[in-house]
């Protein structure tokens, strides 16, 4: 305390960097933070700058919820007064014995601490949180923009609070696939259209197929889907195979001429695996059911393209009859001379080993030579030979 008495009765003053421990000390009724706050306590002058404490402290001594208000709008007045001049310590000190007087803080309080620190840096993480729960007019302008918020705060916020306030997380810029999972999760098209409108929001991939079933019947959220440059590879065809003709050419834009050429040749196959009649969205997510007869090779590759790797090497054991664990294990990754016998022996056409190696061995680019090895293997094997070079190659 620094007392003055320039004119008239004494006037009590404190540091600003002092002044939130003591009210805090007295609003607090948790025991451990007014511990912390009393340990991160310095006396002394914050750069010269004094401001009447006694009003603040009078109000913290009063319980009731009218003087609550009156200190919560006090306490903001102090947070947002030259915050560029204030240690960051302090400003976090602020924040919480803001966030215990939330609560008790009018309209107007709640407002102008939202437009304050919905852009600022420096924003106190757990008020910042306080805010973004609030209504939908304080809350949507700090969930949207405020660098201080976090993918914790922003989990919670789609766990806990409604509709606008979801939609809000979705539009958000460079949203993390943790956030984006939760978001898809809900498998709310309501939610689901800002969040593939946002190209700024990473998605893993998983919660891209169960945003693709979700859309399913939707055309325009389905080609939204489909035309983001970050769509998997392993759903690039099936996202094709089920595009508008607009979104089929931007597609085909993005691709290099030959596996685009090859696109157009699997959408028939892959036709079958697209929706079906009643709107039923085709299986996407999760282990194949069990086969009950081998399956066709239209089928099969369909089960690939979806990105069912483990069902697709299931339905390659159950038509060539070789060991499933040893086929898992020279798949990963695989050899073109391999995935060639595979294709041959399975009844797929040539330009599916180009399909597998890609879905198998993804990021590593198909080249002119192995187009050579795939032709000179092809000819050299009928169906029937390939599956026995298949059978003791695994063997």
């Amino acid at each position: 305390l620094h007392v003055t008495a320039p004119f008239g009765p004494l006037q009590v003053t404190l540091a600003k960097r002092d002044l939130p421990y003591r009210v805090a000390a007295l609003i607090d009724t948790d025991t451990n933070l007014r511990d912390q706050l009393n340990r991160a306590f310095t006396p002394g002058l914050h750069k010269g700058t004094m401001i009447p404490a006694m009003n603040l402290i009078d109000l913290a001594r009063d319980a009731s919820p009218e003087a609550r208000a009156d200190l919560a709008a006090a306490t903001a007045d102090q947070l947002l007064n030259d915050p560029d001049e204030t240690p960051q310590a302090t400003l976090e000190h602020y924040g919480a014995v803001l966030a215990k007087l939330y609560p008790f803080a009018r309209q107007d309080v709640r407002e102008r601490l939202s437009a304050a620190l919905a852009m600022a840096d420096w924003a106190p993480p757990n008020l910042v949180q306080e805010i973004a729960r609030d209504n939908e007019e304080v809350a949507l302008q700090v969930i949207s923009f405020c660098p201080a918020l976090e993918d914790d705060g922003l989990v919670e916020i789609v766990r806990t609070c409604g509709l606008e306030h979801r939609k809000t997380v979705a539009s958000r810029e460079n949203i993390s696939e943790a956030v984006s999972h939760e978001l898809v999760t809900l498998e709310d098209r309501r939610v689901l259209e800002p969040l593939i409108e946002n190209s700024t929001a990473r998605l893993a991939d998983e919660d891209f197929k169960v945003a693709m079933e979700s859309v399913v019947g939707d055309a325009t959220l389905h080609d939204a889907l489909a035309a983001r440059r970050d769509l998997p590879a392993s759903l690039v065809a099936f996202a094709y195979a089920t595009a508008s003709e607009d979104t089929k050419k931007a597609i085909e834009a993005r691709l290099p001429a030959q596996l685009a050429a090859r696109l157009g040749r699997l959408a028939t196959i892959l036709g079958d695996a697209g929706p079906k009649a009643d709107g039923e969205a085709p299986e996407i997510v999760g282990e194949p059911s069990p086969l009950k007869a081998p399956p066709s090779p239209g089928a099969l590759l369909a089960l690939l393209l979806r990105g069912d790797r483990r069902g697709f090497l299931r339905g390659v054991v159950a038509l060539t009859d070789v060991s499933g664990p040893i086929l898992h294990k020279r798949m990963s990754p695989p050899e073109v001379d391999l995935v060639t016998l595979v294709a041959k022996a399975c009844g797929f056409e040539q330009d599916a080993v180009a399909t597998i190696m890609d879905a198998f061995r993804p990021g590593v680019a198909w080249s002119r030579t192995d187009d050579r090895m795939v032709a000179l293997n092809w000819m050299r094997h009928s169906k029937q030979t390939a599956r026995k070079a298949l059978q003791t190659t695994l063997a």
